[in-house]
């Protein structure tokens, strides 16, 4: 059956009711976690940074440029949360847990909308979305203070807007606005993003063309994303007394980017010991206010130029070490498993219980020879989402958490997947018995 021709279909009671149940029980899951683990849980080591971030932003101007040092992580995640204090006139970050949990709600039904786009039946896509809203990791980034489940909700929204058949004409300019905006907003969440949005950009940007939609309209929505990016750089370069692309982190970390005192926590077979001094070692390099007690006499535009200067001639000191460090980095990225020394041995199996069999079925779709004009769509954005990650996570500090950000969604929307062709084959085997009875009863005839 080819799941193209199901995608125009309208969405009756039949499949809007599930959708909604689905999604606003995601939703009061992630937020029945937030209260009982306590709204003020924060979550990972970047967290204290981004709430203290969102207070400076709060403090006035000329604390901010007294204390741009200070700004060293994704921006645009601390704006959000100090909004959420403005609005809220309180420094609780109670409604900002409260946009995390709508947020997976929403991130629920794009996987529910995507499994129905490219054909999976009824009971299959209400599956797809349960196991991604119960998923242990996709929940634990929706009830901390990080910015995955962001990620998670744009690349879901990313591919809903490339799957879906061409709106009407209010939507399409509803659209053309949101979709560079999205772009802008999770690349000053989380600078390394820009090099996977390009990528899908040029995806959406070719569908829209084949779809016959305006030049002037195509051409509106990429200015409206470089005039914004334009802004921010000239908001970040008065910030750090000078230019810095999107982060001065990008430029601390580079140093370490082909480092080998890594590679045991790449590999994921680490003691809980050495764990805790590799990422002592990673935090320590990457505190812009620490670099900067280091050299005095430096701007964090200047320091940043010259760590990224540093990390380029690392690298280059050793070209053949450096490419193996590189792609094990990028087999730490994909791992089926969390680092042992990291969290435990319990979650460790966890993790190769679940990821090992996702993995697994996600080579199987990708390289898979017979898939519908929808499946085979959804195939492309995969690869173009996971290089473009894979290649701009190289240049940073990589964790498996990372990954499960863009990835995890599509792995239980091809782990459904599959089970629909199982039940595809079977009744085309019993087609084909069927046709063959038939003709040898003609035949005897």
């Amino acid at each position: 059956m080819e799941s193209v021709s199901r995608m125009p279909r309208k969405f009756t009671l039949v499949v809007h009711k599930p959708l909604f149940v689905i999604s606003f029980s995601a939703f009061i899951i992630a937020l029945f976690i937030n209260l009982k683990q306590g709204v003020e849980t924060l979550g990972v080591d970047d967290a204290e940074s981004y709430v203290s971030q969102a207070h400076l932003l709060l403090s006035g101007w000329s604390n901010i440029l007294s204390n741009g040092e200070l700004l060293s992580h994704g921006i645009g995640f601390s704006i959000i949360i100090a909004a959420t204090f403005l609005i809220g006139n309180s420094e609780s970050l109670i409604l900002f847990k409260l946009i995390l949990a709508i947020g997976h709600g929403l991130s629920t039904y794009l996987v529910a909308r995507i499994g129905i786009y490219i054909g999976l039946r009824k009971y299959l896509w209400i599956g797809c979305s349960l196991f991604f809203a119960l998923d242990p990791f996709i929940l634990l980034a929706a009830t901390r203070v990080q910015t995955e489940s962001l990620v998670t909700l744009v690349v879901l929204y990313w591919a809903y807007l490339y799957l879906s058949p061409s709106p009407d004409k209010i939507n399409t300019i509803w659209s053309i606005v949101v979709f560079p905006l999205s772009g802008f907003l999770l690349t000053t969440v989380r600078p390394n993003v820009i090099l996977p949005f390009l990528a899908i950009a040029i995806l959406v940007y070719s569908k829209w063309l084949y779809d016959k939609i305006s030049i002037f309209l195509l051409g509106f929505s990429v200015g409206l994303f470089i005039s914004l990016l334009t802004l921010f750089e000239l908001l970040i370069t008065r910030i750090y007394s000078g230019f810095v692309f999107l982060s001065p982190v990008g430029g601390a970390s580079a140093p370490l980017m082909c480092r080998t005192d890594f590679i045991p926590q790449y590999l994921g077979l680490i003691s809980t010991e050495e764990n805790q001094r590799i990422n002592k070692l990673m935090e320590n390099a990457t505190h812009t206010s620490d670099l900067l007690l280091k050299y005095p006499n430096y701007s964090i535009s200047e320091i940043n130029s010259s760590l990224t200067q540093a990390g380029v001639m690392k690298c280059l000191e050793n070209p053949v070490q450096s490419i193996g460090v590189l792609i094990i980095k990028a087999f730490a990225l994909w791992r089926p498993f969390t680092v042992f020394g990291a969290y435990g041995s319990w979650i460790f199996v966890a993790s190769l219980m679940i990821w090992l069999p996702l993995t697994i079925l996600a080579i199987k779709f990708i390289f898979s020879k017979s898939l519908s004009i929808s499946e085979n769509k959804l195939r492309k954005f995969f690869i173009f989402l996971s290089l473009s990650f894979t290649l701009s996570l190289l240049l940073t500090q990589t964790q498996v958490r990372h990954r499960v950000a863009f990835a995890e969604p599509f792995y239980w929307i091809f782990a459904l997947h599959a089970v629909e062709i199982y039940f595809r084959k079977p009744r085309n085997l019993r087609s084909r018995i069927r046709k063959l009875v038939d003709r040898t009863a003609i035949s005897s005839e």
